[in-house]
């Protein structure tokens, strides 16, 4: 991700694709923009693309116990813990989860500020 202006690059969202329709969604963003909504709006944007034009059925996102910064973005995306003892790995990770049903069903309950980013092209 860029910053609308000046095009300074400040992140990156990803998007993993999985057997049986499923989607890994990650993002990283440098600190000096975190908090601003450029995570929120970069997921947020992915999120809708995976569903819509890439037809997966559901996506996942795993974050760090106590990382408030990606659980709030976890949140936003409208995303729950996923079923206990799936898609669990090492650690003290914890995985969340959305379909696409539920992504269609909660659009416009959240709107992310503009936040000056612009997608790559």
């Amino acid at each position: 991700m860029t910053l609308r202006e000046g095009g300074l690059l400040i992140g990156l969202v990803t998007l993993i694709r999985r057997k049986g329709g499923i989607g890994e969604i990650g993002r990283a963003i440098h600190s000096d923009h975190r908090n601003r909504g450029p995570a929120t709006e970069g997921a947020t944007a992915l999120a809708g693309h995976a569903f819509a034009v890439l037809g997966l059925r559901s996506l996942c996102a795993e974050t760090q116990a106590g990382n408030l910064a990606s659980l709030r973005v976890i949140e936003k995306l409208g995303m729950h813990p996923a079923e206990p003892g799936k898609g669990r790995r090492e650690g003290d990770a914890s995985v969340f989860t959305i379909t696409a049903e539920q992504w269609s069903a909660n659009r416009g309950a959240t709107t992310p500020p503009d936040s000056g980013l612009t997608p790559p092209e």
